[in-house]
């Protein structure tokens, strides 16, 4: 990340790569008359994994190809992404997956493992990565 002053680093793209997922629920066409989607614990629990992200861009700032791609999403926009792919209340797969799926997306990772060393939540975005790549190709987006 660029270097503003002492101790303060330009975190603009880093949040404009966060606002181009998505990061909210896109239900669909449907919702349910009261508005609650309900979601049972089993549902819940396959989200665990992924959904304690704080943001703190460790990941990213600690990734190579973010230092050489401003545009480059990196792994906390993956695991951000990997979360509400994984959120039965989401019904947007295939944009979410097109989002994901371009020059700057989940096939310019290098598999370096930095983003993983420097979580301090102890997240696997590579992990997360190789699910989105998966998806991609599984469902021919």
């Amino acid at each position: 990340m660029a270097i503003l002053k002492d101790l303060v680093v330009d975190m603009k793209p880093f949040w404009e790569n966060y606002e181009h997922i998505k990061p909210y629920l896109i239900p669909g066409k449907s919702l349910p008359t009261n508005g609650e989607q309900i979601q049972s614990p089993e549902e819940r629990t396959k989200i665990d994994v992924v959904i304690d992200c704080i943001l703190c861009a460790c990941c990213h700032s600690s990734c190579p190809v973010t230092a050489l791609h401003e545009k480059y999403l990196g792994p906390m926009a993956f695991i951000n992404m990997s979360r509400f792919l994984s959120d039965t209340r989401d019904n947007a797969k295939e944009e979410r997956l097109a989002i994901v799926n371009d020059e700057y997306g989940v096939w310019r990772c290098h598999t370096v493992f930095n983003c993983q060393e420097a979580c301090p939540k102890d997240l696997n975005p590579s992990g997360s990565i190789a699910n989105l790549k998966m998806e991609i190709v599984k469902n021919k987006i």
